[in-house]
């Protein structure tokens, strides 16, 4: 369970400062950073946190449905690259990159790998709202 957590939570710091970090090296300005920080958490927290942080919400779901729709693609084809066979690893990575439409592929994989999706995505939305600011802080 912890290695699950701690995997989680680092892809879920990973996708904001990845978020972060390249709005500033394309010469975003900070609330365009602010926008697009909590793109990887489900589509409820990803507004709340980019309207806290002072980022354009509508846009917010714009990138968060991006980011979805391309977990939902990408995902299988890491799964086969990767030769991902453990389910609770398939999840955690449906979950956590693809918010709700990564649970929905992962229920394609089995009910273990689409409920570890479920609660990889929760996770990665409390690590969102929990470090976004702090991060995005870093940035701006």
């Amino acid at each position: 369970m912890l290695l699950i957590a701690v995997s989680v939570s680092s892809g879920a710091i990973a996708a904001i400062i990845t978020s972060a970090g390249l709005a500033r090296l394309l010469g975003l300005n900070a609330q365009m950073m602010e926008t697009l920080a909590p793109r990887s958490a489900t589509t409820p927290i990803a507004l709340a946190v980019s309207d806290m942080l002072g980022g354009l919400p509508t846009i917010t779901a714009v990138a968060t449905l991006i980011t979805g729709l391309l977990g939902m693609i990408v995902g299988p084809l890491i799964v086969r690259w990767c030769r991902i066979r453990s389910p609770i690893a398939r999840g955690v990575l449906f979950g956590t990159s693809a918010h709700s439409a990564g649970v929905s592929k992962a229920f394609e994989y089995g009910p273990i790998t689409g409920s570890v999706a479920g609660i990889a995505m929760l996770l990665t939305a409390f690590v969102t709202l929990c470090a976004a600011p702090w991060i995005v802080s870093l940035f701006v």
